[in-house]
């Protein structure tokens, strides 16, 4: 009895230790904390070789970057924001590995280790050995790439070409740049004389290049890591690397891989993809389970001696005088050394060629003296041959000139001779294809059966010609198609006993049918099989197992017709053609993906797949995760998907096609990015939205559009200070449909566009109202798509309707939601810009509910933000929902941004809204959306702010 107890209470203890490993199954997650900021050369060129090599090695894992910005802002509430913000996103679930670059994030990541980290593996790069071994000490879950900073490398480069005594350092004043100006003085000193270092980063940017402008021919200049200057002034990297170069008086020496091509002379320059391809390894090595502790520290190069070629000689620098270990960039190449294997071939071919004609003529000569013996040796029967002689020449020049090989086969001898051209085509001397058995041989295995059975049917009467098409081998192993005709001759009884015929090389027909074959059953951008294809590869498999589950998975990818409408159709082109790879490689070998055209696909997947299908399905959908990079310009695309199931979602092609489209288009509806299984409720919310659609159509002729106006005032006096526009429908049949509903079908339809420019135009109109009426210098905002906002002509259309209403543009604030940017990154920028510029304040809509929110803030030129109501929703309740609308505020405040309260319905919510500093608020409490009619009079009405509630409005 006890010892069942104790077999009893191990079970137990299993289920113990095994259920929570069961419930964290899935795709690992993984965090990367990167030190300094988006757009920072160095971070950038890690990042980028970290998310490379995951998704290259480890596709299926998550990365979720994050920036601390300690290089523009070191000090310790950056560490406690940064803290603050990562535990609330992995308060439920934490990340499987957690990768940092610099010291700053290796730091922060040792500093919240217990609080945040505990027992998750950590692998660092960009951290000097010393300082690594100091942080971490013996933590067993923590190793990376020591980095090797080579300063005394570039002292000795710049030493090799001029006798410099001195140097003078350009850097900022960070950590990383204080320390590596120890490494460099206790490098100067090992050089024979020691070299004298001065540090300018006490200085501003004009008294740095006002510096360096009267530098001493017997000082070099050296050029370290610089983000900002003492007054806090900022430079993108290429054009602060190209002002000090153009300045200096004399060449500049740098550190650093990313500031080569900017002008530097050169260095011992430290690579952040060397250092981030290193360290991507060890993540790889990790997410497959190796151990960290199996897993030593690596003192990888991550420096290479490299010099400009150009820039040297431009400061009259001979390059013979740098190191055999300095590899020179941007070196001409002369046009001997560029073709110099062109040329010596060249040469050979034409000695080649002389030996010939030598050659030849030696021949010739040989050959009439030959001649001439055998011409008076035979003079006798010239006569009696001369007829004969005349026939075989016209013989020899007609087999000669014919593009076919001419043959003929002797049935009795079993001999067959050749005209000379089959020496030609197949590369073999006729003489040894005497014999059939021979030629049999070369024929292809996969055409010999058919080839003796041609032969055979013809030779017994069984068939009137002998007409076939096979492959033969040369005598190189490649195969070319020829075309086999012949006749056959008879004796009295009919037996035959000679074949004539001819052989024709249809190799390049055979080609050009193969291609127009192919191009019928294959999409011609991306070479993935076409609808065609997938309907006879689906159908073909459903025939042969029809027991068998299929899963097909309609793909379409979000937003895709706004970049092809904006960057035009050659980048959407190659976007397509990145996206197809993403998709094979996800979908794995042997797995049949399909483009139906435009931005469609679809996926196949086989019965072996449907014990993992939830891993293939987040593959999929995690292929569109990393941003796509198109001749320089960065897009962020999503999909949104539909699955379907054989047996259970359609028996045919066509309904299994069908209703995965229905599914595709309900992830759509659901806020995309996702994907959705289908079910038969579908195909009635289909017939809707189709009737939906046909009565959007006659919607803005039939007036049944109207702008209602829902007011905002300040947080803290109650001061009005405008309404947002919001547009309604009321259809005749459908009532009252919420804009949920019909603004993505305009946007679908392409009809938001005449839509959003009379909404628009309808603003302006308001504006001028209210002006009218005595309630001036007011702002109303409109909501602008994603649809218009990538039409090329959209920023003129906003300024002209502005013009032609007579509104001042400031009068106006255009309201952009997250999803605008998610696409097209760069070409919504510089619209949002153009915008700004123009005069139209621009605010941040829904913010909060993406995952990228604040690379918006630091990066479009937004004047609001404005927080969802999601959040407001749990105030003053949820204590999570305070601190992150407190969050959000104290971040909108630092980047000079007003913000909005959205959905404001109780006391409660406005007055923490109030306490935390928000600047205007919106909703139910203030006012609901009203008629354009009545918003005059509400304005009239408010009384203003009287403590410690807000008045009601006057009726």
């Amino acid at each position: 009895m006890q010892a069942w107890r104790r077999v009893l209470a191990g079970w137990v203890v299993c289920l113990i230790l095994i259920v929570p490993i069961l419930a964290q199954a899935g795709p690992p997650r993984v965090l990367l904390i990167n030190s300094y900021h988006k757009g920072y050369r160095w971070t950038d060129e890690q990042s980028n070789a970290i998310e490379d090599g995951l998704l290259t090695y480890a596709p299926e894992a998550t990365l979720e970057v994050f920036y601390l910005d300690w290089k523009r802002h070191p000090e310790q509430a950056t560490y406690e924001n940064a803290y603050a913000t990562l535990r609330d996103r992995y308060r439920a679930v934490r990340p499987d590995l957690v990768a940092a670059t610099d010291d700053a994030a290796l730091i922060f990541t040792l500093m919240h280790r217990e609080t945040l980290f505990a027992g998750i593996p950590v692998v660092y790069a960009g951290v000097l050995k010393e300082d690594a071994e100091r942080l971490i000490g013996t933590d067993p879950l923590v190793t990376g790439v020591n980095q090797s900073m080579d300063p005394l490398g570039t002292l000795q480069l710049a030493r090799s070409l001029s006798p410099y005594r001195k140097a003078l350092l350009v850097r900022d004043g960070s950590e990383s740049s204080t320390a590596f100006e120890a490494e460099l003085r206790t490098a100067a000193q090992k050089l024979t004389p020691p070299m004298e270092i001065e540090s300018l980063h006490t200085l501003s940017f004009g008294q740095i290049l006002a510096r360096i402008r009267t530098v001493e021919p017997d000082t070099a200049i050296l050029l370290g890591s610089y983000a900002s200057d003492t007054n806090g002034m900022i430079l993108p990297l290429p054009s602060f690397v190209r002002r000090v170069t153009d300045e200096a008086g004399g060449p500049v020496f740098g550190f650093y891989r990313y500031q080569l091509d900017h002008g530097i002379a050169g260095g011992s320059l430290l690579s952040g993809t060397t250092s981030g391809v290193q360290q991507a390894r060890i993540m790889t090595d990790v997410l497959q389970g190796v151990p960290v502790q199996q897993i030593p520290r690596q003192d990888g190069k991550t420096a290479e001696r490299l010099a400009d070629y150009g820039v040297l000689r431009r400061h009259g620098l001979s390059p013979a005088l740098l190191a055999p270990d300095v590899r020179l960039v941007n070196r001409p190449v002369s046009v001997f050394e560029q073709y110099a294997l062109v040329i010596v071939a060249t040469l050979i071919i034409i000695i080649a060629l002389l030996m010939l004609a030598v050659f030849l003529l030696f021949n010739i000569r040989q050959r009439r003296t030959a001649e001439q013996a055998l011409r008076r040796k035979v003079q006798d029967l010239r006569q009696s041959r001369t007829e004969l002689a005349r026939s075989e020449e016209r013989y020899r020049l007609a087999s000669g000139a014919a593009r076919d090989v001419i043959w003929e086969w002797d049935l009795r001898t079993g001999l067959r001779h050749f005209s000379g051209r089959v020496d030609e085509l197949m590369g073999i001397d006729g003489s040894a294809l005497k014999s059939l058995p021979k030629w049999i041989e070369r024929i292809h295995p996969q055409d010999q059966a058919k080839v003796r059975g041609m032969l055979d049917d013809y030779l017994s009467g069984r068939r009137t010609e002998y007409r076939v098409e096979y492959r033969i081998q040369k005598a190189d192993g490649n195969y070319i198609w020829l075309q086999s005709n012949a006749k056959a001759l008879t004796d009295e009884q009919g037996v035959p006993y000679l074949l004539v015929g001819t052989y024709t090389d249809i190799t390049e027909a055979k080609r050009h049918q193969e291609h127009i074959d192919f191009l019928a059953y294959h999409d011609v951008l991306t070479e993935l099989p076409n609808r065609e294809n997938l309907r006879l590869q689906v159908r073909q498999r459903i025939e042969e197992t029809p027991d068998a589950p299929l899963a097909l998975i309609f793909i379409d990818m979000d937003n895709f017709k706004y970049i092809n409408d904006s960057a035009g159709h050659t980048v959407g082109d190659r976007l397509l053609v990145q996206t197809a790879g993403r998709l094979q490689r996800a979908a794995g070998a042997d797995r049949v993906v399909a483009r139906l055209g435009g931005d469609e696909f679809v996926v196949v997947l086989l019965p072996e797949d449907m014990d993992d299908l939830e891993n293939r399905r987040t593959r999929l959908i995690n292929a569109f995760r990393a941003p796509f990079d198109v001749d320089g310009q960065t897009f962020y695309m999503g999909c949104s998907a539909g699955l379907v199931m054989y047996p259970d979602d359609g028996t045919t092609f066509e309904e299994l096609l069908q209703n995965a489209d229905i599914a595709m288009y309900q992830a759509k509806a659901a806020g995309k990015g996702g994907m959705v299984k289908y079910d038969q409720s579908m195909s009635e919310r289909t017939t809707a939205r189709v009737r939906l659609f046909n009565r959007l159509r006659t919607a803005e002729s039939a007036g049944a559009f109207a702008v209602y106006y829902q007011p905002q005032v300040r947080a803290t006096d109650g001061r009005i200070r405008g309404a947002e526009a919001l547009l309604r429908w009321r259809d005749a049949e459908l009532g009252m449909v919420p804009p949920d509903q019909f603004i993505p079908a305009c946007e679908e339809t392409g009809q938001i566009i005449p839509v959003g420019e009379w909404v628009l135009r309808q603003t302006c109109r308001m504006v001028r109202r209210l002006e009218e009426a005595g309630v001036p210098d007011l702002i109303l905002s409109v909501n602008v798509s994603v649809v218009q906002l990538m039409q090329s002509d959209f920023v003129k259309t906003a300024a002209r309707i502005a013009e032609q209403e007579q509104v001042d543009p400031r009068r106006l604030e255009l309201e952009i939601t997250e999803s605008v940017m998610m696409g097209a990154y760069d070409e919504a920028s510089r619209r949002l810009r153009a915008l700004r510029d123009i005069g139209f304040n621009t605010s941040l809509d829904d913010f909060g509910v993406g995952y990228s929110s604040l690379t918006y803030l630091r990066q479009f030129p937004f004047s609001t933000l404005k927080l969802d109501k999601s959040f407001v929703k749990g105030l003053p309740e949820e204590r999570t929902d305070c601190a992150m609308v407190r969050s959000i505020i104290r971040i909108a405040e630092d980047l000079g941004l007003e913000t909005v309260g959205e959905g404001v319905e109780v006391d409660g919510q406005r007055d923490v809204l109030a306490e935390s500093g928000c600047t205007w608020l919106q909703g139910y409490l203030i006012g609901r959306p009203m008629p354009e009619a009545d918003l005059p009079g509400f304005f009239a009405g408010w009384p203003g702010f009287s403590a410690p509630a807000y008045p009601e409005p006057a009726q």
